[in-house]
């Protein structure tokens, strides 16, 4: 499992360590923490009280390749966070084949249910974190399935596809784009690519 954000109470972070110690009742499970925060301290004595620290690993921030490392390394993402909007590290996720269990607030519950890539569940119901982890370990299929939705849906939140999304708003608006159609070609090329494959 991995958690990518503040760690403060209002992302979740919490539900993350209590959504740990119920699985440790199925099966062994390791979360790994990229972030920081206020909190650390807190989160540390929470995980000795709920005696998951051999468990759970705090990484403090991280650079960006090192957290795409830890993504493609992890098979859950968790972000039970009280709001958000469309969080970066879904879509980075989603890239990696990490399947998102996340909170149902904001675009969140839209965009996982069109592309069919995770789970959107009340922000403080560990019991449906679980029983959510629970399908897809039971399910394999249904898990692979999410892991490909996920792969395909995510240059949908590229930086590139976002060139190519400004250009094209310029084209239907005002018949022409100020944006360099070189630069824009090669942004094509690549989303293109990547779907070929």
């Amino acid at each position: 499992l991995i958690f990518v954000g503040r760690l403060e109470s209002a992302k979740g972070i919490y539900i993350c360590l209590d959504i740990v110690q119920k699985l440790l009742t199925h099966f062994e499970v390791h979360l790994e923490v990229l972030g920081d925060g206020s909190e650390i301290r807190k989160l540390q004595a929470r995980c000795a009280s709920l005696k998951i620290e051999p468990f759970v690993t705090f990484h403090g921030w991280v650079p960006h390749d090192q957290v795409k490392r830890h993504l493609a390394e992890a098979h859950l993402i968790l972000l039970p966070s009280a709001s958000e909007g469309w969080p970066k590290a879904l879509s980075e996720a989603m890239a990696y084949g990490v399947v998102p269990i996340a909170s149902n607030v904001s675009a969140i519950p839209q965009i996982l249910s069109e592309t069919q890539t995770g789970f959107a569940l009340p922000s403080s119901d560990v019991d449906q974190y679980i029983e959510s982890i629970l399908n897809l370990v039971n399910e394999p299929l249904k898990w692979n399935a999410m892991v490909q939705a996920g792969l395909r849906a995510a240059p949908r939140f590229s930086y590139e596809q976002y060139i190519i999304n400004l250009d094209n708003m310029f084209q239907d608006y005002y018949n022409s784009s100020p944006m360099n159609q070189s630069v824009v070609y090669e942004m094509q090329k690549q989303i293109e690519g990547f779907y070929a494959s």
